[in-house]
């Protein structure tokens, strides 16, 4: 159980970086903020559950393991799924419209 403990800090300083980068990334491109909401969140989802998933790998008990699995692929699963929507809403774009 220790361990989680350790995993919070770091969980709280990578996600600050990856906001704070998102930021500059936007001002740069100047997107709205509706847009930039929507965004964030689901980036933030995928990067939660994979990293309450691995830090639910970490722990010693088989059922807890498990779900730590179940979290990390579904994490890797909508990461995949949104790169797949984007590749094919980005074509629709320029073929219907």
């Amino acid at each position: 159980m220790e361990v989680y403990f350790l995993f919070v800090p770091v969980l709280f300083i990578a996600l600050a970086s990856v906001y704070r980068g998102w930021e500059r990334f936007c001002s740069f491109l100047k997107v709205e903020n509706e847009r930039k909401k929507t965004i964030m969140l689901v980036a933030f989802t995928v990067i939660i559950f994979f990293s309450v998933g691995f830090g639910m790998r970490l722990s010693g008990e088989k059922a807890v393991i498990d779900t730590g699995y179940f979290l990390t692929d579904l994490a890797f699963l909508l990461s995949y799924l949104l790169i797949g929507f984007a590749a094919l809403f980005g074509q629709a774009k320029y073929h219907c419209g």
